[in-house]
């Protein structure tokens, strides 16, 4: 199961569309029916990642050894969103008047670090699952793992730079720009370098832990799969096929809410001295689909009407509310994720690992 959600459903699923064709109106109900779903696993993760970044603060502000990580906390929790305000509230400011190049630019941004996020968790999953079966990566191969999901990550961005050129966001233009093709066919080859690299480590890694008595159903093959599959079905490949792209945030949320399901299961372990899920834990999950649709639905297609008379889920046109809080919330998650996943976190160390 646990492969399954770090990534190798989502392998299933395209390969399975290598061989099934939508029309347009199937593609259309699969765009919706993602947005459905979205209530109940993307944007739960959403907010399980405030919840738990929001427990850290009261262990940690007693810890003098804790200086760096509490400024590490305290930048998340208060310059990275006072700078978002600043520049998003300016963006909406000159959408209404009818400049909507600064929030082309904020989606620009947006564009750029989900990457930059996609890449980081994908690496997170493959150590994650290491250090929960006790069989660790060598530094060698630590070192490969997270050059490689970088320079994905800029093969990307180069390669895929074209593919968001007249797709919009609520309504809001992504911003367009052309490469030379020179530069984009050097992208490609550097990635493809640095994955036949990749694929080759793994593989000496693997047979490294064969060689010292480790057995393959001890081998962290549910990271490797997330790893995989989050840097390049998800990250890297992700433009070429815009049925799936549809379906990428919804596995890499599904990724995310199987790691926060154990994280909580250690927590009632520690404090409860039973590793499950109780009823609390639906109840906590329960608070995130309600917030949740809050921030995503309720906030953002208030203020639209009030300006515009208009629902966003009702209507067409530019929503610049809604794109302008989904941004938000979305780049703000991305460094929050970079505070609660780190070693430093003494939560995680102390919940997430026997």
């Amino acid at each position: 199961m646990d492969m399954l959600l770090l990534g190798g459903l989502s392998m299933l699923v395209w390969l399975v569309f290598r061989f099934v064709e939508l029309d347009e109106k199937e593609i259309l109900f699969l765009a919706f029916g993602m947005m459905f779903l979205a209530n109940f696993v993307n944007h739960p993760h959403f907010m399980h990642s405030y919840q738990m970044f929001f427990e850290i603060w009261p262990v940690i502000k007693k810890e003098e050894k804790a200086n760096n990580y509490k400024t590490r906390w305290l930048v998340a929790a208060l310059l990275i969103p006072t700078l978002l305000v600043i520049f998003l509230s300016t963006s909406v400011y000159f959408s209404i008047k009818g400049d909507l190049w600064p929030m082309q630019m904020c989606l620009g941004l947006y564009a750029i670090l989900v990457g930059w996020h996609y890449v980081k968790q994908s690496f997170g999953m493959a150590l994650w699952d290491a250090a929960r079966s006790k069989v660790y990566w060598t530094a060698k191969s630590r070192k490969t793992l997270f050059w490689n999901s970088y320079i994905n990550w800029a093969a990307a961005l180069i390669i895929g730079a074209g593919a968001l050129a007249g797709g919009d966001f609520w309504g809001v233009r992504f911003p367009t720009f052309s490469l030379l093709s020179e530069f984009t066919a050097f992208a490609a080859v550097v990635a493809a370098a640095s994955a036949t690299w990749t694929l080759l480590i793994i593989w000496r890694q693997i047979q490294s832990w064969k060689a010292s008595g480790i057995a393959f159903s001890e081998m962290p093959f549910a990271g490797i799969v997330g790893y995989i599959v989050g840097i390049y079905l998800w990250t890297l490949l992700a433009w070429l096929d815009h049925k799936f792209i549809l379906m990428i945030p919804f596995f890499h949320s599904l990724q995310y809410l199987l790691v926060v399901s154990k994280y909580r299961k250690g927590k009632n372990r520690v404090k409860l001295g039973t590793p499950r899920l109780l009823p609390m834990d639906a109840l906590w999950y329960a608070k995130a689909v309600v917030l949740g649709a809050a921030a995503f639905w309720v906030i953002p297609g208030g203020l639209e009407y009030l300006q515009g008379g208009k629902l966003n889920y009702l209507s067409g046109g530019v929503f610049i509310f809604t794109a302008a809080i989904w941004i938000f919330i979305n780049v703000h998650h991305y460094f929050i994720d970079n505070v609660i996943w780190k070693k430093e976190n003494p939560l995680m160390n102390k919940y997430m690992f026997d």
